[in-house]
């Protein structure tokens, strides 16, 4: 019955952390990792990271809760990458769409 509930609570887990990516105002995205704002259901920041593999396929998933790695049964990880993929690619499009900034006073 345990572990009936902790996969249980880690795919609500999970579906909460995809919903909170679908709204931009609600993560940050730096360099490798996403992070998850506190708020009512949150009630510390998460981290999201993927450690990169040389086979894209064999990437995983960290979340990380308080600083402590949080476990997630394989299709909550899956579901998880692809929604955490999304969002960088979006996120890239954007930035690639954005016009460029001003440079004509670069302290001259």
């Amino acid at each position: 019955m345990r572990r009936f509930r902790a996969r249980w609570r880690a795919r609500l887990l999970v579906r909460t952390l995809i919903d909170k990516l679908s709204r931009p105002a609600a993560f940050k995205l730096t360099d490798r990792n996403i992070s998850i704002k506190a708020d009512g259901k949150i009630t510390a920041p998460v981290t999201i990271s993927i450690v990169r593999r040389r086979l894209r396929l064999l990437d995983t998933v960290r979340v990380q809760y308080w600083g402590l790695e949080i476990w997630l049964p394989l299709l909550s990880r899956l579901r998880l990458r692809r929604a955490v993929r999304c969002v960088m690619a979006e996120e890239t499009q954007q930035s690639l769409l954005a016009p460029p900034e001003d440079t004509d006073d670069l302290g001259s």
